[in-house]
C-alpha cells in the first residue's frame, strides 16, 4: 500500500507501541493471573455471540444467505443452551461459523484500499477499514444499553489480552515494525483469496527452508518466564538487552545467538533456548551481529563485515552479559557454550578455531555448536542474491501479479492450521523469491542503521527515521554483493583492511587445522541446505570428524530447526557440559 502520510504514521505507531508495552502488556498479564483461562475463553464466546447481529446484516449486505442462516442458528442455540453465548455447544453440534464485518462488505462492493492508515489504539488500518470499523462500533447492539456498555469494555481487554504478549514480542523482534506491519496489512485487507495452486515444479531445498517461519515454542508461557536486563557494553558505553533462563541450581551456561539478522526473540532462537532449558542447561540469547539493535548498542565498527572482528565484538558482549547474570546469581553459572544459527554459527567457528577470545577477558567456552553454518560466505552471498531474481523465469505480463499471489500465500497461510496443507504450496520459484526477499529485507535493515549511523558519502546524507520510503526503495536494489563491493570493501580499505583479508576471513576453509585440532567445534547441518554445495559438504566431512558432524539428508536452510532430531543432537553435542 502507499503510505503517503508515512510521518504521522509512524509517530501513531511509536504511540501505540508504547501504550502496548508500557500499559497493556503488564496490565494483561496481571489479568491473565488473576483470571481463570476458561473464564477468558467463556468472556470470548460471549462477545462473539453478542456480534451476531453485526454479522448478519454483513452477510446479508453481500449476498451470502447460508452464512446468515448458519450464524443465526448459531445465535440462538447458543444463546439459549449455551447460556447467553458463554458456552459454545453449537461448535460441538458441528455448525458452521463465519465472520463478515462492513470493511469486508465494502471490499466485496469494490473499494479497493490501496492508502496505508495507522490509527491510534486500532493500529494498522486504511480508509475502507477505518470507516468500516466506525460503522462496526455504530452496529453494536450493546453501545445502545448503558448497562452493556462495560461488558463491552471488558470483552475488550480480554481478547486483547490473550494476544497482547505475541503482538509485543514480534514487534520487538523487528528491526522495523512498523514497515513489517505495512508489509502483512497490504495483503491482509485484501478481499480476495490467493490462488493456492501449484502451478510448477517445486525445489525442495527452499520449500523445506521455509519452515523455520512456522516454528513455535512448545510453552507459551516458556517466554515471559526468562528475565531481561540490559547490558552496559564497555567498548561503546551503551545497554545491550539480552534474555536469559536459568535453572534453579547451578547449570552449564548455553548462549544462544540466531542466524543473519535475527533477533534475540525470534521464534528460531526462542525454540532452542526452550528446549535447552527443558534438558536442564541455562540460557541466554543475544541478537544477531547483523541486527541494528547488536549493530547500534555493542558494535565499534561501521558496518558489519569482517568476520573475525564481529565474532570477538559477539564474544565480547556475551562475556559482559555473563559476568552481569553471575553478579545477579552467584553460582548459578557453570561451563559455558556456545550454540549459534547461521551467521552466527560461522562466527562460533572462527571463535572456536582461534580462540582468540580467552585473551581479552570473554568466558572460556567450553562448547561450540554451530547450526547450519555457511562454509564460504563468498559464494553463499551468491546464492542468496540469485533467489530474489528467481521471478524471471515467469513470463513478464504476468511477474507482478504472480510475486502479489505468492506472498498473499503467506498472509492466507498464516489463519490455518497446519494439517490443511501435507506441503507448503508455493512452487520453486516463489519459494526461492520469499527467501530472497527474507533476506533482501534483512539487508535493507542492516543497511539503513549503517547510514544512520555514519558517513558513506552517500548523496542526501542520512535517511530520517520517520520518513523511509524513499531511501528504502533505494536500499531494496543493493544486494548482498553490492553491501561487500559498495560499502563494506571500501570502508574497510580505508582502514587498512584489504579486500583479500576481508574475504579471507569469509571462508571457514582458512581456519581448518583449528577446526581439526579443537574437539569443542561441532556443526549441524543438512546436505540440501541452499548455502553448501558438494564440495562444502566434502570439506565438512574431513573437518569435523569423531562424531563432531550431525548431517542430515533434508531440511534446507534452518528449515528443520526445530525437529526432534536436530534438537536431539544440539543437546548431544553439549554432553559433558554438566
Amino acid at each position: 500500500m502507499s503510505d503517503p502520510i508515512e510521518p504521522v504514521n509512524r509517530g501513531v505507531f511509536a504511540f501505540n507501541r508504547s501504550l502496548m508495552q508500557g500499559v497493556l502488556q503488564p496490565t494483561a498479564g496481571l489479568y491473565r493471573r488473576v483470571v481463570p483461562k476458561s473464564a477468558r475463553t467463556a468472556l470470548d464466546r460471549f462477545r462473539r455471540n453478542a456480534g451476531y447481529p453485526g454479522r448478519a446484516v454483513n452477510q446479508g449486505l453481500q449476498g451470502r444467505w447460508v452464512d446468515a442462516g448458519d450464524e443465526t442458528r448459531r445465535f440462538v442455540v447458543n444463546s439459549t443452551v449455551g447460556v447467553l453465548g458463554f458456552g459454545d455447544p453449537a461448535t460441538k453440534w458441528g455448525m458452521p461459523r463465519s465472520d463478515a464485518d462492513f470493511a469486508q462488505t465494502f471490499r466485496r462492493w469494490g473499494w479497493r484500499p490501496d492508502t496505508f492508515l495507522m490509527l491510534p489504539f486500532f493500529g494498522p488500518s486504511d480508509p475502507c477499514h477505518a470507516v468500516g470499523t466506525v460503522v462496526d462500533e455504530a452496529a453494536e447492539p450493546w453501545n445502545y444499553a448503558d448497562g452493556w456498555r462495560a461488558a463491552s469494555y471488558v470483552t475488550t481487554f480480554n481478547r486483547l489480552g490473550g494476544t497482547i504478549d505475541e503482538q509485543v514480542r514480534f514487534i520487538r523482534a523487528q528491526a522495523d515494525p512498523y514497515a513489517a506491519a505495512r508489509m502483512i496489512w497490504s495483503f491482509a485487507a485484501r478481499a480476495d483469496e490467493p490462488d493456492m495452486r501449484v502451478r510448477g515444479p517445486v525445489d525442495l531445498p527452499t520449500l523445506q527452508t521455509m519452515a523455520v517461519g512456522a516454528l513455535q515454542v512448545g510453552d507459551p508461557e516458556f517466554i515471559p518466564r526468562g528475565r531481561e536486563i540490559n547490558v552496559r557494553i564497555a567498548s561503546t558505553g551503551r545497554d545491550l538487552p539480552v534474555n536469559y533462563w536459568l535453572q534453579t541450581g547451578e547449570a552449564p551456561m548455553v548462549w544462544v545467538v540466531p542466524g543473519l539478522g535475527s533477533h534475540r526473540l525470534t521464534m528460531s532462537a526462542l525454540v532452542l533456548a526452550e528446549h535447552l532449558h527443558q534438558r536442564g542447561f541455562s540460557v541466554g540469547v543475544m541478537s544477531s551481529t547483523f541486527h541494528p539493535e547488536f549493530m547500534e548498542r555493542a558494535s565499534t565498527a561501521a558496518l558489519p563485515a569482517h568476520m573475525e572482528s564481529d565474532g570477538l565484538e559477539l564474544l565480547a558482549a556475551i562475556g559482559e552479559a555473563d559476568r552481569a547474570i553471575d553478579r545477579r546469581h552467584p553460582g548459578r553459572l557453570g561451563r559455558r557454550a556456545l550454540v549459534g544459527c547461521s551467521m552466527a554459527g560461522y562466527q562460533s567457528m572462527l571463535l572456536a578455531a582461534t580462540e582468540r577470545g580467552r585473551s581479552q577477558g570473554s568466558p572460556t567456552i567450553d562448547r561450540y555448536v554451530a547450526i547450519n553454518p555457511p562454509v564460504d560466505l563468498h559464494d553463499g552471498i551468491e546464492r542468496i542474491d540469485a533467489l530474489i531474481d528467481a521471478p524471471s523465469g515467469w513470463p513478464e505480463e504476468e511477474r507482478q501479479q504472480r510475486i502479489d499471489n505468492a506472498l498473499h500465500k503467506i498472509r492466507g497461510l498464516a489463519g490455518l492450521p497446519n494439517h490443511r496443507f501435507e506441503a507448503p504450496p508455493f512452487e520453486g520459484i516463489e519459494s526461492k523469491y520469499l527467501i530472497g526477499l527474507y533476506f533482501r529485507l534483512t539487508l535493507r535493515d542492516t543497511v539503513f542503521s549503517c547510514l544512520n549511523r555514519h558517513d558513506f558519502g552517500v548523496p542526501g546524507g542520512a535517511p530520517g527515521r520517520w520518513n523511509r520510503a524513499r531511501v528504502y526503495d533505494d536500499i531494496m536494489a543493493v544486494s548482498f554483493r553490492d553491501y561487500y563491493e559498495r560499502l563494506a570493501i571500501p570502508h574497510y580499505e580505508r582502514r587498512g583492511v584489504s579486500r583479500s583479508e576481508l574475504w579471507r576471513h569469509a571462508n571457514l576453509r582458512h581456519v581448518a587445522a583449528g577446526l581439526v585440532s579443537n574437539p569443542n567445534a561441532r556443526v549441524i547441518t543438512n546436505r540440501n541446505d541452499i548455502l553448501l554445495d558438494a564440495d562444502d559438504l566434502r570439506w565438512l566431512r574431513s573437518t569435523f570428524r569423531n562424531g563432531r558432524l550431525s548431517l542430515f539428508d533434508e531440511g534446507g536452510h534452518l528449515g528443520n530447526l526445530g525437529s526432534p532430531a536436530v534438537l536431539d543432537a544440539m543437546v548431544s553435542h553439549l554432553e559433558g557440559l554438566k
